[in-house]
């Protein structure tokens, strides 16, 4: 993160503190240029965020957020003072933990469930906040070229826009590598893997077999006996 400690004011890095040990579980701190703080929902595809733009001591805090309220799930901006930033927060957590919970006609359950499958079979929990290592990053960044440049053989008109997607979540995924924690990265390569099933036996003998699975999975686990020759070999009979 390139903006300092010392660049905020003490007065809100207090309001803040509360929050530091939620940062990699509930949510997500994005560099930001123009912000104060910039946080993000953690998801695979954030679009809730809370901005903590500029504060005026003369006036107070301006923030703004998506979603706004339960009614309104647009963007929201206003000035508050330093006093209310806390509550601004945890009201906003909550909007967001509440969308997750909420079952709807929107969710795919088959691609959840797949997902969810291949999740557990990592072993790590959600809370992990712990990064890849350089070797973990090299080797599993080979796995996703490899899938980015094998999937298309596979694409029809039919599958054609989910192929799309899971390409996109592919570069994603790939971008995420070395910014993003241990849980993260799983639950990314068990979302794809879920998507990849669902379009049937073919892209599971393909590109989700137990080998491959098993091979990324101790990968991301950081198993230090995986031996180099034993990637080499998986990738080379891709």
């Amino acid at each position: 993160m390139d903006k300092k400690k010392k660049d905020v004011p003490l007065i809100i890095l207090k309001s803040l503190e509360k929050f530091v040990a939620l940062n990699g579980k509930q949510f997500e701190v994005i560099d930001s240029e123009n912000f104060l703080l910039k946080i993000i929902e953690k998801d695979d595809e954030p679009t809730f965020y809370f901005n903590i733009e500029k504060y005026e001591p003369k006036n107070g805090v301006v923030i703004s957020t998506k979603p706004k309220s339960e009614t309104q799930q647009g963007e929201h901006r206003a000035l508050i003072s330093v006093t209310q930033l806390e509550t601004q927060i945890d009201t906003w957590l909550n909007l967001v933990a509440q969308y997750k919970a909420t079952h709807s006609f929107y969710d795919d359950p088959i691609v959840k469930a797949f997902s969810d499958e291949y999740f557990a079979d990592f072993e790590i929990i959600e809370e992990d906040v712990t990064p890849l290592t350089t070797k973990q990053i090299l080797f599993l960044d080979e796995y996703l070229e490899y899938l980015d440049n094998n999937i298309d053989t596979h694409k029809t008109e039919e599958n054609g826009q989910a192929i799309e997607s899971i390409k996109q979540d592919i570069s994603s995924l790939r971008k995420n590598l070395t910014t993003k924690s241990k849980s993260v990265i799983a639950r990314g390569f068990a979302n794809i893997w879920g998507k990849l099933t669902k379009l049937g036996t073919e892209f599971i003998i393909n590109f989700t077999s137990e080998a491959k699975r098993e091979l990324v999975k101790q990968s991301v686990k950081g198993v230090k006996k995986l031996a180099a020759f034993a990637i080499d070999a998986v990738i080379s009979n891709m």
